[in-house]
């Protein structure tokens, strides 16, 4: 399904996250092109966990670092009529959430409420092993030992 309406950008200053602006048939092009994965952030003005997230966990910069490389993002705010117009397509119910599409346009994840810097990049790894994903939903604990002891993402996550 294409949606064409804009996605809100989420302004991040000099460094953080990047958020494109773009229709969502852009979005998957623009991946494709990059070969990343997309990251849609869900949100709406007023969101105590949101307005936390933005002014800590998306400017540092290994979170930024880390979403920057691997992921083309977007910002969609709910409580906008494109959003809204979104949000139909995804039935997003709480928020923040963060689904994680792949270059088809399938879901492979999503994380639903307020996180840290290294959850947040943990969330962010998940997308790219999805069985991890499931073991924090079965066990309720992040499986840190799953990751290689030379990754770099390793170092990240400590």
């Amino acid at each position: 399904m294409t949606v064409g309406f804009l996605f809100n950008y989420v302004s991040m200053k000099d460094n953080g996250i990047a958020f494109e602006q773009s229709s969502y048939s852009e979005i998957l092009e623009l991946a494709k092109k990059e070969n990343k994965y997309v990251m849609l952030y869900f949100h709406f003005q007023g969101c105590m966990d949101c307005n936390e997230m933005e002014s800590t966990v998306f400017v540092s910069k290994d979170v930024s670092d880390f979403y920057n490389e691997n992921f083309v993002s977007f910002a969609v705010n709910t409580s906008t009529y494109e959003g809204y117009e979104i949000n139909k397509v995804y039935d997003i119910q709480l928020q923040p959430t963060f689904l994680y599409l792949n270059v088809d346009g399938k879901v492979i994840h999503k994380a639903i409420g307020g996180y840290g810097r290294e959850e947040f990049i943990l969330e962010g790894l998940y997308a790219f092993n999805p069985i991890h994903g499931l073991i924090r939903k079965v066990t309720g604990k992040h499986n840190l030992y799953t990751i290689k002891r030379d990754s770099p993402v390793r170092s990240i996550v400590r």
